[in-house]
């Protein structure tokens, strides 16, 4: 006889058997739901103890555990060691941006562009997951190389917890419309939404959304998805994070060096003591604002005057 889904006809039995089974489930999503809400390497710890572990995802999970200021762990997906590494790599992202465009770049020279890659199992080894990468990496600069030789890139690739390669990153195209970076991406790129330029980013000030891009594409300890900001989690979720971890690092490498793509990016423009300056040594003028976004800490004004 199949059990009635219906509570009221279960037996009592029954009915016992589905409330163990709903608490162990909620015991092993539990971890993965406190993370969510508030990242934290002992958390993240927690998290992984909640599944289990076995060769690199083990050896990574106590990397984690002993990881403190004085004695780093290195790992890109760590709270204290991503976040930093997310910091520095941005900082030099938002540099190399202003410096490329001469300053603060026009609202339609610049895009904000997802590319998709090739998928890979979460068990595969550090070679496959390299070869992988190398070959979207050659996929993107092929494309760049054929019709978009004019447009500069900088971004960053990540990795899904269902194995897929993407390219977040932003794309300065002065000598090209929008429209004219989707035809030539969309070239190269042809299956659906495969390569995309987000339309409705420019609702914030243009390099508060620069800032937010390059935030977003550099993940470090986001490891739980979300939906309109709620958490999506199974039973499932932690080993996946365990594996992505570990696929993560085999793609960074040392740093971030393995992840960051850029394209076109020298300038004659440079910054010299918290100042943009171009070619032949002047001052490229910067709002304050901005220049604190950055360098990342307080600067002084270009009289000299007290710190902002």
């Amino acid at each position: 006889m199949i059990p009635s889904s219906d509570p009221g006809t279960r037996s009592p039995r029954e009915r016992l058997d589905a409330f163990l089974q709903r608490v162990r489930q909620m015991q092993t999503l539990a971890p993965v739901m406190r993370y969510a809400r508030d990242r934290s390497t002992p958390k993240l710890v927690r998290l992984l103890d909640s599944t289990a572990l076995q060769g690199d995802t083990l050896t990574a999970r106590d990397l984690l555990a002993t990881c403190v200021r004085w004695n780093p762990c290195g790992l890109y997906g760590c709270c204290l060691c991503g976040r930093k590494l997310k910091r520095r790599a941005k900082r030099e992202a938002l540099k190399a941006i202003t410096a490329r465009a001469g300053g603060i770049p026009q609202e339609h020279e610049v895009s904000w562009v997802t590319v998709d890659g090739p998928t890979v199992a979460l068990e595969a080894s550090e070679d496959t997951v390299r070869k992988a990468l190398k070959g979207f990496r050659k996929k993107i600069e092929r494309a760049h190389s054929d019709h978009l030789r004019d447009t500069s890139w900088y971004g960053f690739f990540d990795i899904s917890l269902r194995g897929m390669m993407h390219w977040h990153g932003v794309i300065l195209h002065p000598d090209q419309s929008r429209s004219e970076l989707v035809d030539a991406l969309d070239l190269h790129f042809p299956e659906d939404r495969q390569a995309y330029v987000e339309e409705n980013w420019h609702k914030r000030p243009l390099m508060e959304n620069v800032d937010r891009v390059l935030d977003y594409a550099l993940v470090a300890d986001r490891h739980v998805p979300t939906l309109k900001g709620k958490p999506i989690v199974d039973a499932d979720t932690a080993g996946l994070i365990a594996r992505r971890i570990v696929l993560l690092q085999y793609m960074c490498q040392r740093g971030i060096q393995g992840i960051r793509l850029k394209l076109n990016m020298k300038s004659e423009n440079h910054w010299k003591s918290d100042v943009l300056h171009d070619g032949s040594g002047e001052e490229i003028e910067i709002p304050m604002d901005f220049k604190r976004l950055v360098l990342g800490r307080k600067v002084r004004g270009g009289n000299g005057g007290d710190l902002l």
